[in-house]
């Protein structure tokens, strides 16, 4: 991807835009580098949300926020009734309150649309995500072919070719991959990488299905 790729957004003189454009590139790989650097991609994302909110012109919606103002409302009002629950809860408060803040993740869908501001970004957003996943993809297929991988820390690895984390969650990203390559498999590695968008598509299909244990991800 060259310079004229980026988008215009981040070429503006102030440095505080190309700081969250880099910083939503991080968020968006995070979840392609283990559960700890996820955790802390999402924790980048909400001080980000709250910093650029207390900024002057920090409530400016972008283009897709405005058309999704009435499902962010309805995202906080499922989480604030969740967060209701807790008072008739049979479970602990300790117990409630961490299973909420599980679910209250919720929120970083709509984050992520108030701070992408065009489709330009969203789409080099996309790729960015679609790289970060092509590198779990290809470290589960070494996996798969018993080569060892120093950078693969989930605790049985080897058994069910989860690089980070578990097997469940990687099948999950991994059908999310599939159908980002399929359906943007014209734009996604450029106008010449239409068969290599379809062929990592196939394999990583072949991957999620064929050997990762996750039913809910050959749900997805």
């Amino acid at each position: 991807m060259s310079v004229s790729d980026l988008p215009s957004s981040i070429n503006r003189t102030d440095s505080g835009w190309n700081i969250r454009f880099f910083l939503l590139c991080f968020v968006v790989v995070s979840p392609s580098l283990g559960t700890a650097v996820s955790a802390l991609g999402r924790l980048f994302l909400y001080i980000a949300a709250v910093c650029i909110f207390l900024l002057p012109n920090g409530t400016r919606q972008s283009e897709s926020g405005q058309r999704f103002q009435n499902l962010t409302i309805l995202i906080l009002a499922v989480i604030a009734y969740m967060l209701a629950t807790v008072a008739w809860s049979s479970a602990t408060l300790a117990e409630s309150l961490q299973a909420w803040a599980r679910h209250a993740r919720l929120l970083t869908i709509p984050i992520l649309y108030m701070l992408i501001r065009n489709i330009s970004e969203g789409k080099a957003l996309l790729r960015a995500f679609a790289f970060g996943q092509i590198f779990v993809v290809l470290s589960a297929w070494l996996l798969v072919f018993n080569v060892k991988v120093p950078w693969a820390t989930a605790a049985a690895s080897k058994e069910t070719y989860a690089v980070f984390g578990s097997y469940l969650e990687q099948s999950i990203s991994q059908s999310i991959l599939v159908a980002i390559l399929w359906f943007a498999r014209d734009w996604i590695f450029g106008p010449r990488g239409r068969q290599v968008a379809i062929f990592g598509a196939a394999s990583t299909l072949v991957l999620t299905l064929g050997f990762l244990q996750g039913r809910s991800g050959h749900m997805v």
